[in-house]
């Protein structure tokens, strides 16, 4: 088997329908979310942080959230 030049897989299809999806999240999605984030404090640095859906969810003692998106189709 000869190695092959990688694919570049460009399919914006997911970044234009997430902000959409998100909107309509149940809220028991929302609790299992907050849960998770519930033992976080201090700096946090959030990885895929695509719209956003974790801010409002982050407690109290989350001082400050330093958020990267990784594909630039993504970024506002």
């Amino acid at each position: 088997m000869t190695p092959s030049a990688p694919v570049k897989v460009d399919n914006p299809f997911f970044a234009r329908i997430w902000p959409a999806i998100a909107t309509h999240e149940t809220e028991q999605m929302r609790e299992l979310r907050r849960e998770n984030l519930a033992g976080l404090s201090g700096r946090v640095f959030e990885v895929g942080a695509g719209i956003g859906t974790n801010f409002a969810l982050y407690p109290d003692s989350v001082t400050q959230v330093v958020a990267a998106r990784a594909r630039p189709r993504r970024r506002r």
